[in-house]
């Protein structure tokens, strides 16, 4: 797959292009990206315009590039939502980004599509200009589950009460962080409970702080795990949010490894004991509990 900045293609393709934020990839976003990437049988190459939002996300762009290529994606546009793109009148835009830029031939989206200067054009006047700029456009319905449209509003708001599971019902998926193993305090160690520690990218999106059941993927392995997302209140001195795993029948070093912690469900919420003696006993129990959901 390849990412670019702006909304044109570098060489002469056509294209299937479907448009929007895309914070987590959810199971509604999946409908979209299906039939974008059922278009290569007609010779158009699938192309995502992702508009990039300031705030916290749920997947970090790191982390939802490989998720788009997985979807069959051949090219990512990652597109600020800039002065140009509020000035634009919708046909400025199906013309310049669209005809012009990526070459679109079929273009879709969600009936709740809006596009062009002050969110002036919606799905009918996007199919109205795409017949006149030589595009088939198909119209998707929004997902629902149990009664609700599947959003990444909603999504945040399962994360928000620890409901990951729910979340992952939404996502398709179960909820993740990857990143990089860094040093930590060693506490987890002199407990007998060796940890790998991941620093949280200042725009991800995570869950209520507490304790969960989880899988950790390391170089195509995965592993059953507990992890602790928090500030880690028992331990003495200033703790900046993390995400802290321990990762069951593992022996070896992590440091400088990339990893990927999968969130399975909640166990608890992150407290503060009164010793170090208590918070080891009470991690032996969330360690059996974690065992137990994810056999």
């Amino acid at each position: 797959m390849q990412a670019i900045k702006e909304p044109a293609l570098p060489y002469d393709v056509q294209s299937a292009v479907t448009i929007g934020k895309f914070d987590g990839i959810h199971i509604g976003h999946g409908k979209l990206l299906d039939r974008i990437a059922k278009r290569r049988k007609d010779g158009l190459i699938p192309v995502v315009i992702a508009l990039v939002m300031d705030g916290r996300h749920i997947y970090t762009a790191h982390e939802i590039r490989p998720l788009f290529e997985e979807n069959g994606v051949g090219v990512l546009v990652e597109y600020g939502f800039d002065n140009r793109m509020r000035s634009m009148s919708p046909e400025q835009f199906v013309k310049e980004i669209l005809a012009e830029g990526l070459h679109a031939r079929f273009v879709c989206v969600g009936d709740d599509f809006r596009f062009g200067r002050n969110r002036g054009g919606d799905t009918t006047e996007l199919t109205r200009l795409g017949k006149q700029y030589g595009m088939d456009t198909e119209i998707v319905a929004r997902e629902k589950v149990d009664g609700s449209i599947v959003s990444s509003t909603r999504i945040r708001g399962l994360l928000d009460t620890g409901d990951v599971s729910g979340a992952a019902g939404l996502l398709g998926r179960y909820y993740f962080v990857s990143g990089t193993v860094v040093h930590g305090r060693k506490i987890g160690r002199t407990l007998g409970f060796p940890t790998v520690n991941l620093d949280v990218p200042e725009d991800k999106y995570i869950p209520v702080n507490g304790v969960y059941a989880s899988y950790v993927t390391h170089r195509g392995r995965r592993y059953a795990s507990v992890t602790n997302i928090g500030v880690k209140p028992t331990v003495e001195g200033h703790n900046k949010t993390g995400v802290e795993t321990y990762i069951f029948d593992f022996d070896g070093q992590l440091y400088g490894e990339d990893i990927k912690v999968e969130l399975v469900d909640f166990l608890r919420k992150e407290m503060k004991f009164d010793s170090l003696d208590i918070l080891k006993g009470q991690i032996e129990a969330d360690k059996n509990k974690a065992r137990s959901i994810l056999q």
